[in-house]
């Protein structure tokens, strides 16, 4: 009897995220006409990229310095509802996908090493 093949199993840990230097968060949008206030992300083409006050606030702690247990814990603080570490990955990664439009705008590293996730789409 053959035995199949496994598939690798994907890592799904993570390592500690920061914004890339050319991306900007701007604050939040006035008179964006939506219920929920929208905030202003500056992509590194410099668009502009609206998101939710969740988004916004996982953004601005993603500054390279915190695990993804500390930042899913100052956003679960400052939201005022719980943010587990796999809830802060699906946020990291909707954030990545948003900054897609020809580049990716966030960098992921551990300790003094950084890997740029930074590609073109073409």
């Amino acid at each position: 009897m053959m035995s199949r093949p496994v598939p690798p199993i994907r890592d799904t840990t993570m390592s500690i995220p920061r914004l890339a230097d050319d991306v900007r968060l701007l604050g939040r949008y006035p008179g964006s006409g939506f219920r929920e206030p929208r905030y202003l992300i500056e992509r590194r083409d410099q668009r502009m990229l609206q998101v939710s006050r969740l988004l916004f606030i996982v953004a601005a702690n993603l500054d390279g310095r915190h695990s993804p247990e500390e930042v899913a814990d100052r956003v679960s603080t400052q939201y005022r509802r719980r943010l587990t570490t796999e809830g802060l990955q699906f946020l990291v990664e909707a954030i990545t996908l948003s900054l897609i439009g020809g580049l990716i705008g966030i960098v992921f590293g551990v300790g003094g090493s950084a890997a740029v996730v930074d590609s073109v789409m073409s």
